[in-house]
């Protein structure tokens, strides 16, 4: 009996010490914590997330700080983006970052008092986030980055791989698609290539929009802006068209081209997450306010790159280009 009492005793007093032991862990917080919500898995808006996220953290170690990451990825379900947001406002955390134009317009009609900051917005203005996308806007607690893409250079290429008309392809629920489809119909007509507009619901009716575009003999080229949706289903949408007619597709953003685009210009999203995570820094150490920032955009020309994988695949020659 005394053997069983020690032995009780041992395991007492180990149970104690490892209560004791996970009290300091959990006293081991971080100085600030940001909440993140993507809505789709996607290789760009994943570059921005990873790009954000490694650049806040090095300029908070660099500052003597810590930053820790709620990191959540609603798989693009708008009830599921509430909830996160709703979770982010419930555990108090000091900044948001939202990725894409759904995710920010969710978290901007729930929540006005934390910071929030976007990145990979096409149109900020025009989706309603903020007043003015300049320095004269109206204060609030939204501000971020915009990956608006180069469309009148997208369209030039497309007439460069020897488009004469052209599917401009995107979801019809997404605003900043359609925003860029606005620019392209423009940038078509100011360079005399023709189009026709085609638009999926979702990703329930890609393959039938893509056996539509595919009958039609007059379209020699499809154009997607970025588009989260067909971003996201860009395998089925190569899939789809290496079925049928083999058309060159350009994409609104690289990753998404490499993956059913024949050539893109494209910003770097790895590099637009890297910019917000600067704003971010600023707004949590207290030397801005969000309210009064100015939307931001990624400076420098867009470099051409060349999709042979996916050319080959189709059997187009991207030789054009040369």
């Amino acid at each position: 009996m005394k053997k069983s009492f020690k032995l009780i005793a041992i395991v007492l007093a180990v149970a104690a010490l490892a209560t004791i032991g996970f009290t300091a862990c959990d006293k081991t917080e971080a100085d600030f914590t940001v909440g993140i919500l993507q809505p789709v898995a996607h290789d760009a808006l994943g570059a921005a997330n990873r790009g954000f996220q490694e650049e806040l953290t090095r300029l908070m170690n660099a500052a003597g700080k810590t930053v820790a990451f709620d990191d959540q990825n609603a798989q693009g379900n708008e009830e599921t983006m509430t909830t996160i947001v709703s979770t982010f406002v419930s555990k108090g955390v000091d900044l948001m970052l939202t990725i894409g134009t759904g995710a920010t317009q969710v978290a901007s009609g729930l929540d006005r008092t934390t910071p929030i900051l976007f990145t990979a917005v096409t149109d900020p203005a025009g989706a309603g986030l903020v007043s003015s996308n300049g320095a004269d806007r109206a204060s609030n607690n939204v501000s971020g980055t915009s990956d608006m893409n180069p469309v009148a250079l997208q369209m030039q290429l497309c007439k460069d791989l020897g488009m004469t008309k052209v599917a401009l392809l995107y979801t019809s629920s997404e605003d900043n698609s359609r925003i860029q489809i606005d620019m392209a119909k423009a940038a078509c007509d100011s360079i005399g290539l023709n189009y026709v507009v085609k638009t999926v619901s979702g990703m329930d009716d890609i393959m039938t929009v893509m056996n539509d575009i595919g009958a039609d003999t007059t379209i020699d080229g499809i154009y997607i802006p970025t588009d989260n949706n067909l971003a996201a289903n860009a395998a089925t949408v190569h899939a789809q068209n290496k079925a049928g007619r083999c058309l060159p597709v350009v994409c609104g953003e690289e990753s998404m081209n490499n993956l059913c685009g024949v050539a893109t210009y494209s910003i770097d999203y790895y590099e637009l997450g890297k910019q917000t995570a600067k704003m971010a820094f600023d707004i949590l150490m207290g030397n801005k306010k969000v309210g009064e920032m100015p939307v931001e955009y990624q400076s420098g020309t867009p470099a051409l790159s060349k999709n042979e994988t996916v050319a080959n695949d189709l059997g187009f020659d991207l030789s054009v280009l040369d």
